[in-house]
C-alpha cells in the first residue's frame, strides 16, 4: 500500500484505508467526516474504512444499508446512534474504538456481525438486536455501563 493509503469514493465504494504507519497524530490530521460515511451508507455502496479517524455524529435512522459496511481499526470520535436500521450483509466493527456513547435501537443485521476487539469507551446501550448470521464478539471491552435488551441471535441454515 502506498504511503498515502487508499481513498476511493465511486457510485458503488466508499473506500479509505490508511497506512499501518501512520501515527495516531497523523490520522487524526485526516479525519474522515461521520457525514461522509453516513451518505455512503444511506447510498448503499460498500463501505470499507480501515485505521482511520471517523469525526462527528454517526447517526443512522430509519434506514436499509445496503451494502457491507466495514469499519475496522478505527477510532469514531462522535456519539453514535443506530435507530430502526436494516444492514442487509455484514456489519463489521472489528478493533474499532467508540469514545463516545453508543445507542442501537431496532437494528437488524442480515448476515454477521462482528465486534471482535471493539472497544467501548463510554455508555453504550443494544436494544431489540436481530443478528439473522453469527454474532461475533471476542475480547469486546465495555469501559463503562452497557445494556443489552431484547437481543436475537440465529444462524440462518
Amino acid at each position: 500500500m502506498c504511503e498515502e493509503g487508499i481513498k476511493k469514493v465511486t457510485s458503488s465504494v466508499f473506500k479509505y484505508i490508511l497506512p499501518d504507519t501512520w501515527s495516531e497524530e497523523r490520522k487524526e490530521n485526516d479525519p474522515i467526516t461521520a457525514e461522509r460515511v453516513v451518505d455512503a451508507i444511506k447510498d448503499g455502496k460498500d463501505v470499507e474504512i480501515i485505521n482511520a479517524v471517523i469525526e462527528g455524529p454517526l447517526i443512522l435512522k430509519s434506514i436499509n444499508a445496503e451494502g457491507v459496511v466495514t469499519i475496522q481499526r478505527t477510532k469514531i470520535r462522535g456519539p453514535i446512534d443506530w435507530s430502526y436500521v436494516t444492514f442487509k450483509r455484514v456489519l463489521n466493527l472489528e478493533n474499532s474504538i467508540f469514545e463516545p456513547d453508543v445507542t442501537v435501537t431496532t437494528v437488524t443485521v442480515e448476515k454477521d456481525l462482528f465486534l471482535d476487539g471493539a472497544t467501548f469507551c463510554e455508555k453504550a446501550k443494544f436494544s431489540d438486536i436481530t443478528v439473522m448470521g453469527v454474532f461475533y464478539s471476542r475480547s469486546t471491552t465495555f469501559k463503562k455501563e452497557v445494556t443489552f435488551e431484547d437481543g436475537i441471535f440465529k444462524k440462518k441454515d
